[in-house]
């Protein structure tokens, strides 16, 4: 019986940190960027595959004139924030 908890439990803890990609700037565009006090947000080809062999990214050009970088990513399919603002999940953004 323990092992049988045991391997469910460990079951349920894989299943819950499971990850979503929201955009990853090629096939999986789920969501819209509402804002961004950048100078740019684009969706551009990418120039050095090498660490990424993605054939498209985004590219970021920052607002020098700002203290923070804010983007504001809008997405009908987060319906419940419930855990993300628990800390159960947690979203990424990968720069370069």
């Amino acid at each position: 019986m323990k092992k049988l908890s045991l391997l469910l439990f460990l079951g349920l803890s894989l299943s819950l940190s499971a990850q979503e990609v929201y955009d990853d700037f090629e096939d999986n565009r789920n969501v819209q960027y509402g804002f961004s006090d950048g100078s740019r947000f684009e969706y551009i080809p990418n120039i050095n595959l090498v660490g990424n062999p993605s054939t498209t990214v985004g590219q970021y050009i920052r607002n020098a004139g700002v203290q923070f970088d804010v983007i504001v990513i809008e997405n009908g399919l987060m319906n419940d924030l419930t855990p993300y603002l628990t800390g159960a999940k947690t979203m990424s953004l990968q720069v370069y």
